[in-house]
């Protein structure tokens, strides 16, 4: 058969099947669009996660009293542990000799005011001064502060820059006094830039000194201890073993026991990210593949029952079908990541 006349009867069938024509071709473009567009969005968010949210070095580790929780089981277990406190990283700091630098973190929601103009739910980060070397922190404007300030709990802040943007507006906030929580502190930096991930702001942060973070702001809360060992990458697993052996010394904790405490490392974080968007993708390519196959199925029962009484699949009904089944993907998708992204990192991976 020739080939011009092969192309006629392909032709000649496509146009006496119009309907079947479409929904093939409709189900080809979808499946194609879905595809492309969600690996394209899960590749941005990958690196966006990996260079920008977590801002962690891959030669961190991190001991926190929760870690990475996975399960309600353990998240059950982990609410029973002792906190990690101040005291815990002073004497990790003192004892540990493969680390190169100890430093910690807490952080706590609060209400920030300057004038009459006021935030309610900004994220306070208490920060020891050597935080800079632990964390991607990138000032933009002034001044981190200094070891001198950690020590005497100095009010000073580093604010992001929604809270400058709104606070402060076009003023120059650098040695502007602030409202915490009712509590007085000095701006003395600014930060760069972060943007927005799934609609939530990575700007609408303060950074204070631990000391002063803990002494009012949030005496109660919990802090994670941050380690960088000597060596890097390669010096990581032996000053964690020692980190462990301190921390549940200081618990005594028996040697058949679990570590009271979790840890939290950069290729941990990302590990867990990639299970969630990968959760996130099937999610999405289901829906897209179910609106297809449920377009499939409503259109054949429209014309058989065509036989009997009249009954009509029309275009619009085809696209509200594939239109519902790919929203409902992309918000089951989107929802969990939207809550997930408006906390700090190792918040964000407890369990409740």
């Amino acid at each position: 058969m020739r080939t011009v006349e092969l192309f006629r009867l392909s032709s000649s069938a496509l146009t006496r099947h119009k309907m079947r024509a479409f929904l093939t071709l409709l189900g080809v473009i979808i499946g194609v669009a879905t595809v492309v567009g969600v690996v394209s969005v899960i590749s941005g968010l990958n690196t966006y996660v990996k260079d920008k949210l977590f801002g962690l070095n891959p030669d961190i580790v991190i001991f926190t009293k929760y870690g990475i929780i996975t399960s309600r089981e353990e998240w059950l277990i982990a609410r029973k542990r002792r906190d990690v406190t101040l005291t815990d990283m002073s004497v990790v700091r003192q004892e540990c000799r493969l680390c190169a630098e100890v430093g910690a973190e807490g952080d706590r929601t609060r209400p920030v005011k300057f004038m009459d103009r006021k935030l309610s739910d900004v994220q306070i980060q208490g920060h020891t001064a050597n935080m800079t070397s632990l964390l991607r922190v990138d000032v933009a404007t002034g001044r981190y502060f200094t070891a001198n300030e950690y020590d005497h709990a100095a009010a000073v802040a580093v604010i992001g820059f929604d809270v400058q943007d709104q606070l402060f507006g076009t003023m120059d906030p650098i040695g502007r006094i602030m409202k915490i929580d009712g509590y007085p502190v000095k701006v003395v930096g600014t930060l760069v830039k972060q943007g927005n991930v799934m609609g939530q702001s990575r700007d609408n942060v303060i950074y204070i000194p631990l000391t002063l973070f803990k002494n009012h702001i949030a005496p109660t809360q919990d802090i994670a201890i941050f380690i960088k060992p000597v060596g890097g990458v390669d010096g990581a697993n032996a000053a964690t073993d020692e980190v462990r052996t301190i921390l549940r010394s200081l618990r005594k904790t028996k040697f058949d026991k679990d570590d009271p405490f979790g840890m939290v490392t950069a290729e941990m974080l990302q590990t867990l990210w990639r299970n969630f968007s990968q959760g996130a993708f099937l999610l999405m390519i289901l829906a897209a593949i179910g609106g297809v196959i449920g377009v499939a199925l409503g259109s054949g029962i429209a014309l058989a029952v065509n036989q009997v009484f009249p009954a009509q699949v029309r275009l619009s009904f085809i696209l509200i079908g594939i239109g519902v089944a790919t929203f409902t993907g992309i918000v089951a998708g989107w929802i969990p990541s939207s809550k997930a992204s408006a906390l700090p990192p190792v918040e964000a991976l407890r369990y409740e």
